[in-house]
């Protein structure tokens, strides 16, 4: 088994003993989950604070967390002109039999200025069934991203009305803002339980697209999904990422494809879940899913105007990948 280290850091708004522990307890968290590890892989954490922040030991909120037989030390940053101030910074070391390249640093808050190499988001949009989440999710692991399905949160959201019985617009914006959704390792988690599996429900299918059509609903979502965007680098993927979630996302990419082939790809991953439809059926939900989702008042499918456009009609996901790859590589050669 190899040792590896990763490196993480953020800022504190104020030098008091409870925002230092929330800012470290919030940083090791996000770093032990994005690298799968476990405590007891842990060899040991350094972790160093700059001179404006003394009201706790970062150690300490480590200790709180379960971590008390981990080797922990506190150190002090080396005090540099204009360096960034109230910023914790903590390096991990642990085993793993990661290669070094799939190590994914975190750098929260104020801290994203250090790496800004590391934390830029890709928006990747187009219709239901042109492959945007299996290549969002390809892209996100090759590029040591985090890889945000936004459909699957409006889906969540489905889901609980659905399970609740609420048909009123009134009721589904209470339920968007009461709900907590969580991404995590691709999993979809509604007020803490797994439901990646029934969000995608025929049921939730047919109600999705008026569900995304509420104001209220997305601009909850919304927010939930900029904040994401924020904390770390992502590949995103929806129908309005280019153009409302993230304006300002380094990459855009808009996957389209014939609806008949659309049309057989969702029917083919249906039946693959057991889920018995027909293939008419599935173009002709599809068709009325483009609709409302082109027509809706609220963030409509459009394809932004710097987006690169890719038809997916005669191409395997690993062919979309390699030229969504070549054309970023493309970008930052031509930047350097």
């Amino acid at each position: 088994m190899k040792v590896r280290g990763v490196r993480g850091a953020i800022t504190v708004e104020e030098n008091t003993a409870a925002a230092v522990k929330d800012a470290t307890r919030e940083l090791l968290s996000r770093m032990m989950e994005l690298n799968d590890i476990a405590v007891e892989d842990i060899c040991f954490i350094l972790f160093s604070a700059t001179a404006d922040i003394d009201a706790a030991y970062p150690a300490s909120a480590a200790r709180e967390m379960g971590l008390d037989m981990v080797p922990l030390l506190d150190v002090g940053q080396m005090a540099v002109q204009n360096g960034l101030r109230m910023c914790i910074r903590i390096l991990m070391v642990f085993n793993t039999e990661k290669d070094h390249r799939d190590i994914k640093h975190v750098y929260l808050r104020g801290a994203r200025v250090l790496r800004p190499d590391l934390i830029y988001s890709v928006a990747i949009d187009g219709p239901a069934g042109a492959g945007k989440s299996t290549v969002a999710r390809i892209i996100a692991d090759k590029l040591n991203l985090t890889y945000v399905d936004t459909g699957a949160m409006y889906r969540a959201i489905t889901l609980k009305a659905l399970e609740k019985g609420a048909s009123r617009t009134a009721e589904i914006i209470n339920i968007a803002e009461e709900s907590s959704i969580e991404i995590k390792k691709g999993r979809i988690y509604l007020d803490g339980r797994d439901v990646t599996e029934e969000i995608r429900k025929p049921s939730v299918d047919q109600k999705v697209s008026k569900v995304a059509c509420i104001p209220q609903v997305r601009q909850r979502l919304v927010k939930l999904q900029r904040k994401m965007a924020e904390n770390y680098g992502v590949v995103m993927d929806g129908r309005d990422i280019g153009t409302t979630v993230l304006p300002d996302a380094k990459y855009k990419f808009y996957l389209t494809a014939d609806i008949k082939v659309r049309a057989k790809r969702r029917y083919d991953e249906m039946l693959k879940k057991g889920i018995k439809t027909d293939l008419k059926k599935v173009e002709e939900e599809l068709a009325e899913r483009d609709r409302q989702d082109r027509e809706r008042e609220c963030s409509p499918l459009t394809v932004a105007e710097d987006a690169v456009i890719i038809d997916t009609t005669d191409k395997t996901p690993e062919e979309v990948v390699e030229e969504i790859l070549s054309h970023i590589k493309r970008r930052e050669k031509n930047v350097l």
